[in-house]
């Protein structure tokens, strides 16, 4: 099926959708393909075996070689999990991240707050995890949602820290 992914040809074997603008092909390469009605996108998923199967009714399942099972709903994705610790000057700040969440959005702003302008957000991709080392004396609030095709979740719990003795 020509245009359906960056891969020079596939072989697809399943496809299913619940409307014109809410399809799903899966096949030989293992990926999983999404049409939203204008385009198609590779989802992203860590899959290398055949997908004989795809059915659902609001969800997505989808079945194949290697007893691989994928499971996709098309819903706004629930919020992370935040986690900051801090040692000397290094903040490490590590989140929760769901399954087909393709990015997660970090978002920080200075302690004390100085209103909405000084917030922060910066597009951290499939990453689960950053450290960074900062001065002694910085404090910031931090938080961080995930995103899909189909929106960004509700904010994370808000962590502050305050580096320094």
């Amino acid at each position: 099926m020509n245009g359906i992914s960056t891969a020079p040809q596939e072989y697809v074997y399943a496809v299913w959708g619940n409307s014109a603008s809410n399809v799903f092909a899966g096949g030989l390469d293992g990926h999983i393909h999404h049409y939203d009605g204008t385009s198609w996108t590779d989802m992203q998923i860590s899959n290398t075996q055949a997908l004989w199967n795809i059915w659902g009714r609001q969800d997505m399942y989808a079945v194949g070689n290697g007893a691989c099972f994928f499971h996709y709903a098309d819903t706004i994705p629930e919020p992370p999990v935040l986690n900051i610790t801090t040692s000397g000057i290094n903040v490490k700040a590590a989140w929760t991240q769901a399954i087909n969440v393709p990015r997660t959005i970090l978002s920080y702003a200075p302690y004390p707050f100085t209103g909405m302008q000084s917030i922060v957000a910066v597009d951290m991709g499939t990453k689960t995890s950053l450290s960074i080392d900062l001065w002694e004396g910085a404090a910031f609030y931090v938080a961080v949602q995930a995103a899909n095709s189909f929106g960004t979740s509700d904010i994370s719990n808000i962590e502050l820290f305050v580096l320094g003795p």
